[in-house]
């Protein structure tokens, strides 16, 4: 999941982008395939561990050291184009229907390749496999900034080695954990349904955390975030990037 989508915010420009038409060699994997879905799905669509569902229509994609994979429940062509390019639900436009409703198996291996060069292979792969054409455009939206609270966070930052903290003591039938930085969260609260809006890292907060919320029925996601991580969404307006899909064709399998 991640450059930074909080760099998303540019002056105005439109730049159409046509992969695989300059001189200079895209990144690319050393092996790829990409298959039209064949299991039989099932699941539940939520943030790490329980909580808030995140509006993650056709799964997702698995970042792992030089490989990326579809989720069990198969990965829409809308969900690999908002993974290679990092951007949140609100930042993509155009398509036809099949982008959201048709499912693929991808599987990708590039030796020594991190998430960051395995986003850019990706954009690689839409555009030789999918014949992505896109272009960029600036747009003035709603926007959050994710912030500490007044008293300051309730955060302890995680370090490779450190044990890892037990969770669900409390018995709320709602929980949502996670484990990654603070653009991380910002990227998991952009989805969610409860947030309605794209949200950027305005902590300053460098490390990796882990975040654990739990809550009653009838309560709220946000407001507990707040009491229990000490985090909070301030309401903005801004110019945000976004990406306008011009052509995209059905890969053939392989």
């Amino acid at each position: 999941m991640l450059q930074s989508i909080a760099q998303a915010i540019l002056p105005a420009i439109a730049v159409c982008l046509v992969y695989g038409q300059t001189a200079e060699k895209q990144p690319a994997f050393d092996v790829a395939s990409i298959k039209p879905y064949s299991g039989s799905g099932g699941g539940r669509n939520g943030g790490a561990g329980g909580g808030p569902p995140v509006a993650r229509s056709g799964g997702g994609l698995r970042f792992m050291p030089g490989r990326v994979a579809s989720a069990p429940i198969g990965v829409t062509a809308r969900r690999i184009i908002l993974e290679a390019f990092h951007l949140t639900q609100y930042q993509l436009s155009g398509g036809p229907a099949w982008l959201d409703s048709d499912r693929f198996d991808l599987e990708a291996k590039a030796a020594g390749a991190n998430e960051n060069q395995l986003r850019q292979m990706l954009q690689t792969l839409l555009a030789e496999r999918f014949k992505l054409v896109v272009h960029r455009e600036t747009k003035e939206m709603p926007i959050y900034y994710l912030v500490a609270a007044k008293n300051g966070t309730k955060l302890h930052e995680w370090k490779e080695g450190d044990p890892l903290p037990a969770f669900g003591s409390g018995g709320h039938p709602n929980n949502f954990r996670d484990r990654g930085t603070m653009q991380r969260l910002a990227d998991v609260l952009s989805n969610g349904p409860e947030v309605g809006r794209p949200v950027f890292d305005k902590t300053g907060l460098p490390g990796v955390y882990m975040f654990y919320v739990e809550w009653n029925e009838g309560e709220e996601f946000l407001p507990a975030m707040q009491q229990q991580l000490g985090l909070k969404l301030e309401p903005q307006k801004g110019p945000v990037d976004c990406l306008f899909i011009d052509r995209i064709e059905k890969p053939d399998p392989n």
